[in-house]
């Protein structure tokens, strides 16, 4: 149910759809794609995310807001993790 009491000037639709209406602004499975991409990241397997982010790119595209914001974290992952490898 929609709450006429919260303001929506200046939001923009995916804002609106998200935050208001509680959808979701990307598909069911473009939404279970970002997910499978952070569970590989939480289980530090940098290699499925980055070939999860790949097939999200060429589904989406690479200039995607979205996109770019998880190549950046995973490119941060990984160069902790070969900051903090003793070998």
């Amino acid at each position: 149910m929609f709450n006429s009491s919260i303001q929506t000037f200046g939001k923009d639709a995916n804002t609106i759809l998200t935050d208001l209406m509680g959808t979701s602004s990307r598909p069911d499975q473009i939404q279970q794609m970002f997910t499978d991409f952070y569970e590989s990241m939480d289980n530090e397997d940098y290699q499925k995310a980055e070939v999860t982010l790949d097939h999200l790119s060429s589904i989406i595209s690479e200039d995607d807001p979205d996109i770019q914001r998880h190549k950046n974290i995973l490119s941060f992952e990984k160069d902790w993790e070969d900051l903090n490898d003793p070998h």
